[in-house]
């Protein structure tokens, strides 16, 4: 499948939602132990393009598209680490978004509104509600995300018009400031990391598929 949401560490890692084939969307749910992947309980709200943080027994899913495409969704849903159930919904309904933090500090931003306009829209997630924040300089769909909700990072993007994006921004969990741009621009790529300096972007395309990786320290990529 593509266009799944995740969180996690490499030993305890989630998987959620996604697209099989070009119209199956699923809400289908894994776990992975540093070895093997185990089917879990699906979401409640089937759907793709969505974004995710926390941890694989405090996971957090939120927004996304959902069938028939290209409905959009603000849904949350918590998970403990065997099911899903719901949360209060996002305040902008938008897929395609980046994630950051944890479950009950999370970070919503970017993405795309209906029907295809970019958001540089922040929201923050305690647990319970997701309140706005400040938005980001470049609204953008399909950036790297990563980090926790007081040192967060969005990278690179597809902006409609532009095309693929180098810009990286940081998060202090008040403001975006400008970063260090990638080397390579580029859209739908993974990303990782513990912070806005120790951070990881791979894959993802630049006009062809991608296998490159970059590191960032809070300067520059490498």
């Amino acid at each position: 499948r593509n266009n799944l949401g995740g969180c996690g560490t490499q030993t305890d890692g989630l998987v959620f939602g996604g697209e099989t084939a070009p119209g199956t969307i699923v809400g289908d749910t894994e776990e992975y132990n540093g070895s093997t992947w185990s089917e879990q309980n699906n979401l409640n709200t089937t759907r793709n393009k969505l974004a995710g943080c926390g941890t694989q027994t405090a996971g957090l899913a939120f927004g996304g598209e959902v069938p028939p495409a290209p409905g959009k969704t603000a849904d949350s849903e918590e998970y403990d680490g065997s099911s899903w159930t719901e949360g209060n919904n996002l305040n902008t309904v938008r897929d395609q978004m980046g994630g950051a933090g944890i479950q009950t500090a999370g970070l919503a931003f970017g993405g795309q509104l209906p029907p295809n306009a970019m958001s540089n829209a922040t929201e923050e997630y305690d647990g319970t509600s997701w309140t706005s924040g400040n938005n980001m300089g470049t609204g953008r769909r399909l950036m790297g995300g990563g980090g926790i909700q007081t040192s967060a990072f969005g990278a690179g993007g597809y902006v409609d018009g532009s095309g693929n994006q180098t810009a990286t921004e940081e998060y202090d969990g008040t403001n975006w400031t400008a970063g260090g741009a990638l080397i390579s621009a580029r859209h739908g790529m993974g990303a990782a990391g513990t912070s806005n300096t120790a951070a990881l972007v791979f894959g993802g395309h630049l006009g062809s598929f991608s296998a490159l990786t970059e590191g960032y320290d809070g300067t520059t990529w490498s």
